[in-house]
Order: structure tokens, then sequence, then C-alpha cells
């Protein structure tokens, strides 16, 4: 292709018909292409193709999440629609869980109070591939007994990833423990949290929304 063909129409079709990554290719094969460019940016803007351009170079929600293209741009709206989640238990408490300081047991979170993209089911996240930061807290209401050691434990593909520990005071029989961990997954990764407690009776993990809860987000 000449420098004397390189219209506005040209750059056009190229962008369509091969995609923007062609496009680029050919804005930078030369200082004259690129002059020819700069030329017929404003008869682009004039003939209000400005939408349509932005469109062709604006990322997707899914490219977004799936960080599957450098050939396109991020907006504010993206960045919005990247993976993230949150889950709580909505005052459903859990109990009857092993006290024995070895067995860690998943916690439930049956409500969402939000699931972008759709990745979190049956109180486990699965995010697209990429860097992620996890949160949660668990809050012991009943079978702690005082002095005694209890954890929450963020668990990926079944296995321990990190955990956080707490104890409870010298009079006191509820404790409160908090888990964080940033971490970079492969899109086939499950994440889901886990409780553990020494007393050696049974624990309840109390359902209230605000003390007991699980959240997540692409960074």
């Amino acid at each position: 292709m000449t420098t004397a063909t390189l219209t506005a129409s040209t750059i056009a079709k190229a962008a369509a018909a091969a995609g923007v990554a062609a496009t680029v290719r050919l804005i930078q094969s030369g200082a004259a292409v690129k002059q020819a460019l700069a030329a017929n940016v404003m008869s682009l803007l004039q003939a209000a193709d400005y939408a349509a351009i932005a469109a062709l170079l604006r990322a997707t929600d899914a490219q977004t999440r799936a960080l599957s293209s450098n050939a396109v741009f991020l907006t504010p709206s993206n960045l919005a629609g990247r993976a993230c989640f949150s889950a709580h238990k909505n005052g459903v408490s859990q109990a009857s869980i092993t006290g024995d300081g070895a067995t860690l047991t998943q916690v439930t979170f049956g409500t969402e109070e939000f699931d972008v993209g759709s990745y979190f089911a049956s109180s486990a996240w699965t995010p697209p591939a990429g860097p992620i930061r996890l949160f949660a807290q668990l809050y012991l209401s009943a079978g702690v007994t005082v002095s005694t050691l209890a954890a929450a434990a963020i668990f990926k593909n079944g296995s321990i990833l990190h955990q956080g520990l707490n104890y409870a005071g010298a009079t006191a029989n509820a404790v409160s423990v908090p888990v964080a961990v940033i971490d970079v997954a492969n899109g086939t990764d499950a994440y889901d949290v886990r409780v553990l407690g020494t007393s050696a009776s049974t624990l309840t993990v109390n359902g209230s929304a605000s003390n007991t809860w699980f959240c997540g987000e692409q960074i």
C-alpha cells in the first residue's frame, strides 16, 4: 500500500477487515504513513466517525476480565466491569463445626451481594486468569473457650493458601478472625474459606452479614 492511497476510508476498512492489530501495524509502517494518518484524523472526526472508532478501540468487559488483548484501551466502565464479588451468610449460622484443632471445615456463603462476571458459585470463587485480592472474616459466636486459637483460611483448589489466626480472650467465648491474600489465578483456580478451632468442642460460625463475609476482586 502506498501513502497516496492511505485515506480515512482505507484506514477504516483496514480496521474493519483485519482488526485493530493490523491497523496499528499499518500506522507504524513509516513516517510518511504517520503523517498521512495525522492528516486524516480530523476528517474522520468531522465525518462523525468518532463513536465508531471509539467502539472499535475500546475493550469489551470480557476482554478486560480476561486480559486478552493489548491492542485495545480500557475505560472507566471497563474497570467497573472487572470480576469481583461479595457474599455473606444472610443471618444463617453454621453450627456443629468440629473444633478439634485439625479439621478445616468449609464455610458456606449462601447470599451474594454482587457477583460481577458470575464467577462465584457453591461458596467458592473461580475468577479469570490474573492477579486477584481476597478478603474474609469469620465470627465464631459459640463453642469457643477462653484463650483458645481459631483460624480462618483461604483455600485454593482444596489446599490452604493463607490463614489468619486469633485467640479468644481470657474472658471471651467468641472471636472474630480476618484473613486476606493476593494471588495470581490461572482461570480455573477455585478459592473458598474454611474454619479451624482448637477448643475441643463444636463451633458455630455466626451468620450475621456484617460479621461473617467473603469478598474478592481482580487487580
